[in-house]
């Protein structure tokens, strides 16, 4: 059709990069098989209310913000460009190395190793981002960059989006999630008892 405007169906007004293990339906994440390789690495781009839903509402977790004002616009575009080609260059093909004295892949170590290639630091701090490859501690990996110090902004996630996490729909959304993840594992194990 031509002269036809096609409106997004979801408008998205920020999003999250990251890195997770994905193993096969009935399989999550565990250190072995982290340890072991025998994960893929996932990379994802998605909302921070699909975080929110993810990780607190259904996980229960505590994340907390951090506001790093370091990066100027330039550096925050060569960011977002560089994570998407790298999303893209992995596709769904890496292993997930949870520790691994080369080639690590993790959920901290691929992320730093973005940021590090657009970010400037002084020589101490380039020594520093060698400290990337273990997922122990990714405030003190920030801390070492010098994106933050002791006095910056930190915000508990769950408290900027309580109306959300308590509205009746998304509660029902998390039942049906939850739903599906138990049949999902059913089916595996059935599937596993065959074979």
């Amino acid at each position: 059709m031509i002269g036809t405007v096609l409106l997004p169906l979801i408008e998205i007004y920020d999003f999250i990069y990251s890195l997770e293990a994905i193993g096969p339906p009935g399989v999550e994440y565990n250190a072995v098989d982290g340890l072991l390789g025998n994960l893929i690495a996932a990379h994802r781009f998605f909302s921070t209310e699909e975080m929110v839903f993810e990780r607190i509402v259904v996980q229960n977790q505590y994340v907390i913000e951090t506001h790093i004002p370091k990066l100027d616009c330039l550096q925050k575009r060569e960011l977002l460009v560089r994570s998407i080609l790298r999303s893209h260059q992995a596709a769904m093909s890496e292993r997930y190395y949870l520790l691994r004295l080369c080639k690590t892949n993790n959920c901290t170590s691929s992320p730093f190793q973005i940021l590090d290639s657009v970010a400037h630091y002084s020589f101490f701090q380039r020594l520093g981002t060698g400290l990337y490859r273990f997922p122990i501690s990714p405030m003190l990996y920030l801390r070492i960059r010098g994106f933050v110090t002791p006095s910056s902004r930190q915000t508990l996630v769950r408290d900027e989006f309580q109306t959300y996490i308590q509205d009746p729909v998304v509660q029902e959304r998390k039942s049906a999630f939850l739903k599906r993840r138990s049949q999902a594992k059913r089916d595996a194990r059935a599937n596993a008892n065959v074979n």
